[in-house]
């Protein structure tokens, strides 16, 4: 045996096991071989038949078939490693050979592949009794003992696919990879100069030796030496920890011991009460706490015990000691087994002798657990101890979102185990915890990451490494790696550390021991059996970890450190090709340009973008990114020169990470991430400048030298990392190196193409290469040589032009004339020189101003059409010419040229306005310092910092879209590509900048300014709305197949749009009303454009509820002008007469008024308490009454701070009673009055037919808005829809009894008003129930305005009309909206909807349920529906609306008191007191009718199907439309069984399914077999059928349902219905509602309600648009010109005018061609051939002489008597239609005569007096030319209804000609 030991030692190491694998056929198989204690693995050989492991060895091999031909892979256990994962173990020189990687320490090996036998040898050797400690607490201290896999092997665990460090990539392999596993270095310096393990070994050694020592000490250890000492421990510790590459090794293998000697130290401190070594003791042990392997020994002996007791103990310890016990707590929980011992989960670990090992003596009573301590410590703490309560918060969040990631593990883990039976909906609830889990992960992931994180906790005074670096990573302190928790050491002003969320190192022990990436893993793996809803749940929370993941700094180098990385990028590529962008395949390349860019924009915005193979792809493409990155530093560490690459190693890399960056924004967003580090920058910036070396010492020795081609690689990834990067972190780090640099490369390569001697010109030099060698064998001037010359000069401009942008964003590191020298070194830009780089020199950069008049601040366009404003509206404009003279053509006329402006990055301040985001962020003094800073721009000083904003704004709003004039008139001067190109570059720039100025007015509003009043400002932000909304490719949801970059671009500016209004109005709340929503209002009102972008920003505002009075008060619509004055005790407010629509046709004169109840006096100081901010009809008496009630002195009452405290001297009262002046005038100006509530309320009335969806979504928004603050804008909707639905809505010439004006319910005068006769009012009713339904469906307060309006009077009259000119869904539509009404809680709040009363109601009350009537009048109604019969219009009442209708019954039917008071009708009581009440049955709903019509629709069905061919899409149709019957029946049959239930006999049960409808005296077995017999007969055909199987099976079910319901019908009491009902049996529940101040999103904390509210709207949008109720009625509206008689005064759609005008624009076109071809036929002759033919010689004569000839063939054909009046023709053809008639009369322009006697017969007598049809004919063409080609095509022409109706009209004014044509058969 020992023979052979040492032979196998001599072939490949001892040979721990040899075995054969046999199966029984050939296939796939595992297997799987265990060793019963952990070995150091060598390799694994499978041999060949007859082959043997060594010479004389027993052991042969029996492989078949042969290994070469054999798919292999082998898996082993990693037990040193923190994932759970079996890493593959690669192939080694000889087949059938896989080798292990040096000392792997497994138990367990996987042989997975295709064969049939096996024979396998396993070399290694185990243990040794000295490596075996430190191994093995390695592994434990990485995977705690419950957290290793239970089973063997988990083959969901194994990893699919090969290394991904593939040749296309460039990865290195061997000796580079193990580079990749050091430490990562702080800067280049340590990166290039390595210091030896044995050093930092040393150095730890030491220490350990050292405090071994003290606990032996007799004397005290209060000296200043061992506390210095202690303390100097602690500050090296820190900076090897830090710092000092391969420094994990010295703590892994010493950090043990000194941990041990530490815990010692401690406890002898503790007994002696030494408190400053204690304290010193605990900071080093925190620092100690670095590596796993120390927090392992820690546990062992009972450390965290030891904390703990001095956490808790309150007699002797100190604060500062509790402080630093805390401290050293929180870094032993950042590691996965300290958490689960601090948790309680693992009280003991395993030693490595496998005895456990139990903690020291010192331990808690009673079984109390850390977490329980912490939390008891936390609710405990005294007032100021800010820094305990922020080291326990944080430890407590940590320990939540561990908790969170171990319910995620168990929740996988049982979701991976064998079914026991359980059935499906234990799965389903494992499934839903899983969720919610993986939801709760997600989130706390999200939050813990930010990089505000660490400057909201209060941290500990010293911060300490986390855990070591991982295998295959090379960051620096910005990195989990070697970063401290919540605080990285040295990044506190690392521009990268506080703009980036940070993977930090606890997050990364958590995920990696709870093994986060395989359960996802297996998540997905269940994703294809899920339903398409538990997918969408699955996959939302996934998309978002992975999201957060990759934006997060390290995430990408986690996830590539994961060996399950290929297995999930496949699952959730699904065959798209993701898991081969790993090696940079064309595909994936040509598919990641239409990637999102993942750390630019939040995950809320791009899921829509974003699926399961777009988040794959985006996975693939940042893991590639990052291991490029760091194998282009392992180069340099290995074979570089003064921390420089070569040329022939770096260009590969850079090329590819070039080419990255070439690939869409997703593609630079990879690079941005890949380059997050100081250390990795400044790698980057050596290159270029070693580079740039070389070729300055080249062109000494060469009269035009060429820079290295990777020059040109370097200069595009610095230009996306400096321009790309949204957070200017780069710039703000290095943007002086950066710019010094740029500055030289710039210089060098232009004085290259200055000498460079080339006959193309513009290049740098003569290139050079190989390839360029090879191809221009001809020469010089060789073809495909010079080509590629032509191309690579090409690049070499575009480089030039990517250093020109970087030279020019960092301007603000630019010295220019006349200003103080540039920042030197990290010292950042000041604000000043921040807010010059932003002036604009160029416009538009300026709002159009009048020049006509005396004030020129003025806007020039003022727009009328507003109640209230006598000079009209004020419009801005965008000023494109600036102060440049604008061109005069020759007509005098001023030439109308605007153009968008240059999009260039050398003009854009775009890194500037980045820079003065980030200062603006970083808090209020930040942003005050922004605002108060005075910038000087062309010798005039701003006022403030937002003044300078705003000129940028307006650039960026003249780039998003021209003036309106310029839009309708303008035609189109650049191209496509640069207008797009342009409008990306700004829209870039206005996210910046107005991010910038929302931290400006909060930084203002923190400041306790009352008001801030900035015209240009919010001119600019309605310009942005208005360009926002204004295009359909960035507003409209759904992803097309280009660079989504654009798309989410523009949607995160207008929700910054949003966000920057609200944050105005709420902030400023107290002068909202008059400073900013009159002004909104009146905008959003003059123009139909301004429609949409001006109800956004009303709906996204925020509350209004400052803008109400604070007494009770409420708003009223009443038409006529208002008369009368208040009654006492009431304020009165009244409007202008308006005009508010009353129908779809016309509108009425009306008025709003507002009723305050009060009996105060209005007086100055009380007038915002009485009426608010709203003012009405008097409001310039009133405030002027008002102010002459202030007196001069009463400054102490003024809402400005400044005048109060001018006005307190007496020297200053001047100055405070001008400034006075100065607000009241602004004040009467900036008044919101009534009249634009008004308006507002019309225009919102008046949007709510229309057709477009993302409108009619934000009015639905708005109205309910204003719905809140009790503006009746709902009641004018209903009235809208009924007088849409009947033709009502005309108003009563008769005042009512107390001679007021009300709302008429007569019928109109006009004609065809109405659904029943205008599809377009049948359309309009669809469009407003559908807008009932969705104000519904937002929260409770919306449906609580719904029943107090009584919208259910439209939903009843919709199902009480004739269905066949409504569109099929508006029954549907009607019965979702009562569903809403009367079967959702009014008082409680659905999942996911807001709360929320009527604003300034003052509280609320309890809200009854729908009263009994209401809800037997909508029984009887659906009743009706149900049981129509074939003539009152049966067919048109559908499945789906007969499903509906049946459902909503058997939901107001399910209350047992609801259900009685629907069957029964309650009489009077003799006695109110009674207990029983008399009833009587009185069913409020039937169903006879509707049983017989199932019965016949299900055979009907059944035949349908029958008879169709198999496999055809009529088979399928006729199969839909048999289970949507089924699907009737069944909820038929569920209706029957909840009133079964509650019905009290069976009698009153058969009362409602048998006809007659009464009670019937005795129920016999015929009665109860009669019950739904027919359909019984129909069901049992259908499942004799055997064709599919899903429709006999689910026949079958509802088969059994009904004999069931049968047989609990034959169980009833068969007595007669009850005479007498117990009073509390029918006696309806009351909901108590849940008391709310007002909507919880409406407070100023608004960002994510905002962003959330836009992505909801565009998403409900998209979804709107492809429904089918939606399609049915968005049709636009056809314009039709008004008639006297029709009362038509005035149109809503804005597309309808539109038309009107294309129709005039037609009309003119026509009559233009008309009168050309006469004055051509009057010019010249017609000439006919021979033939009598046309000539070709003018076709517009041809065109004049064909209609002749028609009308002449058609005038010869009859006359009145009916003979025959034809004469012969000229030219012979008498008797004969000339061919151009006969084609005419073929196409059908006049058709073929018929014979005399027939048209004899049918021709009417035409009286004598009229003029013979002939010359009336010629008379209609001659007068109206325009329909010559209604005459030539009228079959195409006709079916236009607009042309039909045009044709119409003038056709009635020419009867003989009307009666002509239908005698040709023209069907009129």
């Amino acid at each position: 045996m020992a023979g052979e030991s040492s032979a196998s030692e001599a072939y490949g190491g001892q040979i721990l096991l040899t075995d054969h694998a046999e199966a029984r056929q050939m296939g796939g198989h595992m297997r799987e071989f265990r060793f019963a204690e952990p070995v150091v693995l060598r390799k694994v050989q499978v041999l060949n038949r007859g082959e043997r492991p060594h010479p004389g060895s027993s052991f042969e091999g029996k492989t078949f078939p042969n290994v070469r031909t054999m798919s292999l892979s082998v898996y082993a256990v990693d037990r040193t490693a923190a994932g759970s994962t079996m890493p593959r173990l690669p192939e080694g020189n000889l087949p059938g050979t896989f080798v292990a990687g040096d000392n792997f320490i497994t138990d367990c090996v996987v042989i997975r592949g295709e064969y049939m036998k096996l024979s396998v040898v396993i070399y290694g050797h185990r243990i040794e009794a000295a490596e075996k400690s430190s191994d093995i607490d390695h592994g434990i201290a990485a995977l705690p003992l419950h957290l290793r896999p239970v089973a063997a092997f988990d083959a969901d665990r194994l990893d699919l696919a090969d290394s991904e460090e593939g040749c296309a990539d460039g990865v290195p392999d061997g000796p580079e990879v193990a580079a990749l596993e050091a430490g990562g270095p702080t800067s280049l310096a340590r990166a290039l100069g390595l210091s030896t393990p044995s050093d930092a070994s040393t150095r730890v050694m030491q220490h350990a030796a050292w405090v071994a020592s003290l606990p032996e000490e007799p004397d005290a250890l209060e000296a200043e030496v061992v506390v210095a000492r202690l303390e100097a421990l602690t500050r090296d510790l820190t900076a090897l920890a830090e710092g000092v590459p391969d420094a994990s090794a010295a703590h892994v293998s010493h950090g043990p011991s000194l941990a041990r000697a530490l815990l010692a130290l401690s406890h002898r401190c503790s007994e002696r009460l030494e408190f400053r070594p204690l304290h010193a003791t605990l900071r080093a042990l925190s620092a100690a706490l670095c590596v796993a392997p120390t927090v392992a020994e820690v546990l062992k002996r009972g450390g965290l015990a030891r904390l703990l007791l001095i956490i808790r103990d309150n007699e002797w310890c100190q604060l500062r000691d509790k402080l630093a016990a805390l401290q050293a707590l929180l870094q032993l929980c950042s590691h996965a087994v300290g958490m689960e011992a601090f948790l309680g989960w693992s009280s003991t670990v395993e030693s490595s002798t496998g005895v456990t090992s139990k903690p020291s003596a010192a331990s808690l009573p009673d079984h109390v657990t850390g977490y329980e301590l912490i939390v008891g410590l936390t609710l405990d703490l005294e007032p100021g101890q800010l820094q305990l309560e922020g080291i326990a918060l944080t430890l407590l969040r940590r320990a939540s979102f561990y908790m969170a990631l171990a319910r995620l593990d168990s929740g996988c883990a049982r979701l991976a185990a064998p079914e026991d039976g359980s059935g499906e909906a234990a799965g389903e609830e494992l499934l839903r915890e899983a969720i919610e889990a993986l939801t709760d992960v997600a989130l706390q992931l999200e939050e813990l990451s930010i990089a505000k994180a660490a400057a909201e906790a209060s941290r500990p005074s010293v911060q300490f490494g986390a855990p070591p670096a991982r295998r295959g990573s090379l960051l620096d302190e910005s990195c989990p790696s070697i970063a401290a928790d919540d605080g990285a050491l040295g990044s506190g002003g690392d521009p990268l550390a506080q703009a980036y969320p940070q993977l930090r190192g606890f997050l990364e022990s958590f995920i990696a021991g709870r093994r986060l990436v395989p359960n996802l893993c297996l998540l997905l793996r269940r994703l294809p059996r899920l339903s398409p809803g538990d997918r969408l749940a699955v996959f939302s929370p996934l998309r978002r970890l992975v999201c957060t993941l990759l934006a997060c700094v390290g995430g990408a180098q986690f996830l590539a450190s994961d060996a399950a990385l290929t297995t999930l990028l496949s699952l959730l590529d699904a065959g798209h090709g993701a898991g081969a962008s790993l090696g940079g395949d064309k595909a994936s390349q040509a598919d990641s340009s239409r990637l999102p860019p993942i750390p630019f924009f939040p995950e809320v915005l791009m899921h829509c973008a974003i699926g399961a193979p777009q988040l794959a792809a985006l996975c693939a493409m940042h893991v590639r990114a990052s291991r490029l990155v760091l194998a282009l530093v392992a180069r340099t560490r290995l074979k570089g020169n003064d921390g420089l690459l070569s040329e022939q190693e770096a260009l590969p890399l850079l090329a590819a990470l070039h080419l990255m960056c070439a690939q869409g924004s997703a593609g630079r967003g990879s690079v941005v991430c890949a380059f997050r580090s100081t250390f990795l920058l400044e790698w980057l910036l050596r290159q270029l400048d070693g580079r740039l070396e070389e070729a300055v010492a080249a062109s000494s020795t060469q009269t035009a030298p060429q820079p290295q081609s990777s020059v040109r690689h370097l200069v595009a990834i610095l230009h996306v990392l400096v321009v790309c990067d949204g957070t200017a972190s780069v710039a703000e780090k290095l943007g002086p190196r950066v710019l010094i640099l740029a500055s030289q490369t710039l210089e060098f390569l232009e004085g290259g193409a200055n000498n460079a001697d080339s006959a193309d010109g513009g290049g740098w030099v003569r290139p050079s290469s190989s390839l360029e060698f090879a191809l221009d064998s001809d020469g010089a001037e060789g073809g495909l040589g010079r080509a590629v010359r032509i191309g690579r000069r090409c690049a070499d401009v575009a480089c030039l032009v990517k250093l020109r942008e970087v030279i020019a964003q960092l301007r603000p590191w630019q010295q220019t004339e006349g200003e103080p020298p540039a920042p030197s070194g990290g010292e950042p830009p000041s604000t000043l020189k921040l807010l010059a780089c932003l002036q604009l020199s160029k416009a538009p950069r300026s709002l159009k101003r009048s020049v006509s008049e005396e004030r020129g601040s003025r806007l020039p366009l003022r727009l009328g059409g507003y109640a209230g404003v006598d000079v009209g509206v004020e419009v801005a404009e965008v000023d494109f010419a600036g102060e440049e003279p604008a061109e005069e053509p020759k007509g005098g006329q001023a030439l109308v040229d605007e153009r968008v402006p240059s999009g260039s990055l050398a003009e854009l301040p775009l890194v500037a306005m980045r820079l003065l985001r980030r200062r603006a962020a970083g808090g209020a003094l930040e942003a005050l310092g922004i605002v108060h800073a005075v910038g000087k721009a062309d010798g005039n000083a701003a006022r403030d910092g937002i003044a300078v904003l705003v000129p940028v704004l307006i650039r960026c709003a003249g780039a998003l879209g021209l003036n309106l004039e310029a839009r309708a008139v303008q035609p189109a001067l650049e191209p496509i590509d640069e207008v797009y190109s342009a409008q990306q570059a700004h829209a870039w720039l206005l996210d910046a900048a107005l991010q910038t100025c929302m931290h400006m007015l909060v930084g203002l509003s923190e400041a306790g300014v009352s008001q801030y009043r900035h015209t240009e400002l919010l001119h600019a932000l309605f310009l942005l709305a208005d360009r926002l909304t204004s295009n359909l490719a960035g507003v409209a949801p759904g992803a097309g197949k280009h660079d989504p970059e654009f798309r989410l671009l523009w949607r995160h500016c207008l929700v910054w749009v949003c966000r920057v209004f609200r944050v105005w109005v709420q902030n400023f709340a107290a002068f909202s009303g008059g400073q900013l929503l009159q002004p909104l209002l009146r905008h959003a009102r003059v123009l139909p454009s301004h429609f949409l972008p001006g109800l956004l920003l009303l709906a996204t505002c925020g509350s209004l509820s400052p803008l109400l009075p604070a007494s009770p008060h409420v708003f009223s619509i009443a038409p006529g002008k208002q008369t009368g004055d208040s009654p006492a005790g009431e304020q009165t407010l009244s409007s202008v007469p308006l005009f508010l629509p009353v129908s779809t046709r016309g509108g009425v004169v009306g008025h709003i008024t507002l009723k305050v109840t009060s009996g105060e006096k209005e007086t100055s100081l009380g007038r915002m308490r009485l009426c608010g901010q709203i003012w009405g009809v008097d409001a310039e008496a009133q405030d002027y009454e008002l102010s002459e009630v202030a007196s001069a002195g009463a400054f102490q009452a003024a809402s400005d701070p400044l005048i109060r405290a001018l006005g307190r001297r007496h020297e200053t009262a001047v100055v405070a009673s001008a400034l006075g002046l100065v607000g009241r005038v602004n004040a009467r100006r900036e008044q919101l009055r009534l009249d634009d509530l008004g308006e507002v309320a019309a225009l919102i009335t008046q949007c709510a037919v229309t057709s477009n969806a993302l409108f009619h979504l934000v009015v639905v928004r708005a109205l309910e808005k204003l719905t809140r603050i009790g503006l009746p804008v709902l009641e004018m909707v209903l009235r809208l829809g009924d007088a849409a639905l009947g033709g009502r809505g005309a108003l009563e010439t008769e005042p009512s009894a107390d001679g007021m004006l009300t709302w008429a319910s007569a019928v109109a005068a006009d004609p065809v008003a109405g659904a029943v006769k205008d599809p377009r009012d049948a359309r309009a009713v669809s469009r407003i129930l559908m807008l009932l339904r969705h104000l519904g469906e937002r929260s409770v307060a919306a449906r609580r305005s719904l029943v107090e309006h009584r919208a259910e009077a439209l939903c009843l009259s919709v199902l009480a009309r004739s269905l066949s000119s409504l569109p099929s869904s508006c029954v549907m539509q009607a019965i979702r909206v009562l569903e809403l009404m009367f079967c959702h809680q009014l008082g409680t709040t659905a999942p996911g909807e807001g709360t929320g009363e009527v604003e300034g109601s003052g509280g609320t009350t309890d809200v009854p349920v729908m009263s009994v009537h209401k809800c037997r009048m909508v029984s009887k109604a659906l009743s009706l529906l149900l049981n129509r019969g074939p003539e009152d219009g049966q067919g048109s009442v559908g499945p789906a609306a007969v499903a509906a209708a049946l459902g909503l019954l058997a939901r107001l039917s399910s209350a047992r008191s609801l259900c009685l008071n629907l069957l029964f009708s309650v009489g009077e009581a003799e006695d109110d007191a009674s207990v029983w009440v008399p009833v009587t049955v009185s069913c409020a709903f039937r169903l006879p009718l509707c049983c017989q019509r199932l019965a016949r629709e299900l055979s009907a069905a059944d035949e349908c199907w029958e008879a169709t061919t198999r496999g055809s899409e009529e088979e399928s149709e006729a199969e839909e439309l048999l289970i949507a019957w089924l699907q009737v029946g069944e909820l038929l049959i569920g209706l029957c069984q909840t009133v079964l239930v509650n019905c009290p006999t069976a009698s009153v049960f058969l009362a409602v399914i048998l006809p007659g409808g009464t009670p019937p005296e005795t129920v016999d077995d015929r009665l109860v077999q009669a019950v739904l017999a027919d359909v019984n007969e129909a069901l049992g055909r259908i499942i004799s059928r055997k064709r599919a199987e899903m429709v006999p099976l689910r026949a079958a079910a509802l088969l059994g349902n009904l004999r069931a319901l049968q047989v609990q019908l034959v169980d009833m009491q068969p007595g007669p219905p009850p005479t007498k009902l117990a009073r509390e049996e029918l006696r309806p529940p009351r909901l108590a509602a849940e008391t709310s101040s007002g909507d919880a999103s409406d407070g100023i904390d608004c960002n994510a309600e905002v962003m959330a509210d836009i992505v909801s709207l565009l998403d409900e949008a998209a979804e709107l648009e492809n429904s089918p109720d939606w399609l049915a009625a968005d049709e636009m509206d056809l314009a039709d010109p008004a008639t006297e008689a029709s009362g038509q005064a005035w149109e809503f759609d804005a597309m309808a005018h539109r038309k009107k005008r294309q129709a005039a624009l037609e009309k003119l076109e026509s009559e233009r061609k008309a009168k050309r071809l006469k004055s051509q036929q009057d010019r010249g002759p017609r000439r006919r051939t021979s033939d009598g033919r046309v000539g070709d010689g003018d076709r517009d004569s041809k065109v004049q002489a064909t209609t002749s000839t028609a009308s002449g063939t058609a005038a010869s054909a009859t006359t009145p008597s009916g003979t025959s009046t034809s004469s012969p023709a000229p030219g012979g053809a008498a008797s004969q239609e000339t061919p151009a008639a006969t084609r005419a009369s073929a196409t059908g322009a006049v058709p073929e005569a018929p014979p005399a006697s027939k048209a004899a017969a049918k021709a009417p007598a035409v009286p004598k007096s009229a003029p013979p049809p002939e010359e009336a004919f010629r008379a209609f063409v001659k007068d109206h030319p325009e329909f010559m080609r209604v005459l030539q095509n009228p079959t195409k022409c006709l079916g236009d209804p607009r042309v039909k109706a045009m044709f119409m009209n003038e056709l009635e004014k020419y009867p003989v000609v009307k009666e002509f044509l239908k005698t040709r058969g023209l069907k009129l």
